[in-house]
């Protein structure tokens, strides 16, 4: 670190340079991708970046300029990302429509209850120090509840996708092996698949969410006087619970939403394709 005092410079050991590091992990990440994924390993590359460049440079600006509707801006951003990856990496398809039709079905679902629980809760969306210190400098009349939605979708965005596509593939593959299936038949085999998928992709969410505050679990267990009550009743717990369990019960309504749009799709595909 440079610093100057009286036109002298002064310099000193601020702290490690991790930059280098980050870049080698980054290297490391596209090279397994593409030299698994091949062409598909290079479109999941593109989708994650534009993802990345939606919400830095699209979804943050909108909320940093201010009057915009933070809840409306996170829900089509969203919307926008599941297309363009399913779109992306599936191609355009009936299974691409019904896995991006149910994804955003499962995250305005888990937007819903995430509104709800943040209103009903009082959840304030100042649970960690950033928060409070962006309220108190630069973001003061920004709605936190707001920001703490939009945390919310962002977080559940990834794993809901993950179904969707899921349990549409399964039903193009069983649709394309059997054409004679009825859309009950095939609607079915959705849910069935989706059923497989709920119980893991659900333990996936939460503990994705038990991992990133796993120093305040230690720091709450260690605190052996305190009553577990009064814990669980604290903003940033409760804020954390509501988080983990309105993505979860998003990604679990998705299973049957895109279970039947994926069946309407491809049933609808055949029969016009017959005529």
């Amino acid at each position: 670190a440079i610093s100057q005092d009286r036109g002298n410079k002064s310099y000193n050991i601020a702290d490690y340079e991790r930059l280098p590091y980050i870049y080698v992990l980054l290297g490391i990440f596209a090279a397994v991708l593409l030299a698994i994924g091949g062409r598909v390993g290079f479109r999941s590359l593109f989708v994650i970046c534009f993802a990345i460049f939606a919400i830095l440079e699209i979804m943050i600006p909108l909320i940093l300029k201010g009057g915009w509707n933070i809840m409306l801006i996170t829900f089509v951003v969203s919307a926008v990302i599941a297309f363009v990856t399913q779109i992306t990496v599936s191609g355009w398809n009936a299974k691409t429509w019904g896995a991006a039709l149910g994804t955003v079905g499962g995250v305005a679902i888990a937007g819903l209850l995430a509104s709800a629980s943040i209103h009903f809760m009082h959840l304030t969306g100042l649970d960690s120090e950033e928060a409070i210190m962006l309220k108190l400098t630069y973001l003061a009349a920004v709605n936190f509840q707001d920001v703490l939605f939009a945390g919310i979708i962002l977080g559940s965005l990834g794993a809901v996708m993950d179904v969707a596509i899921s349990i549409a593939s399964a039903q193009y593959e069983i649709k394309s092996a059997c054409p004679e299936l009825t859309y009950i038949d095939v609607f079915k085999s959705g849910l069935n698949v989706g059923k497989d998928v709920m119980g893991t992709m659900s333990n996936t969410l939460i503990l994705a969410y038990l991992g990133s505050f796993l120093p305040l679990i230690l720091l709450i267990s260690s605190q052996k006087n305190m009553p577990l009550l009064k814990v669980l009743n604290l903003n940033m717990i409760v804020t954390e619970i509501a988080r983990a369990i309105t993505g979860s019960i998003g990604l679990i309504c998705a299973i049957p939403v895109t279970a039947a749009i994926t069946a309407f799709f491809l049933c609808r595909h055949v029969t016009s394709s017959s005529k």
